[in-house]
């Protein structure tokens, strides 16, 4: 299993739950992330999202609901 996070001290915030039950061990190895100014502008943009609707959403599933209103 592969997945990303975002380092907060000695805690780890991964973008996807993993498949493990809660208290299992695992070994994770770090590699920082290449710089690139899309990659970062496309944080940039999901941070202002998140404090916008101030939890995590499947956005797709926001804006085809917003579309449906319309």
């Amino acid at each position: 299993m592969k997945t990303f996070g975002v380092v907060h001290g000695r805690t780890v915030e991964l973008e996807n739950a993993p498949d493990f039950p809660e208290g299992q061990c695992v070994e994770v190895e770090l590699l920082p992330l290449a710089e690139d100014p899309v990659l970062t502008a496309a944080q940039k943009i999901r941070g202002r999202f998140l404090q916008r609707w101030e939890r995590r959403l499947d956005l797709s599933l926001h804006f085809l609901r917003e579309d449906r209103q319309r």
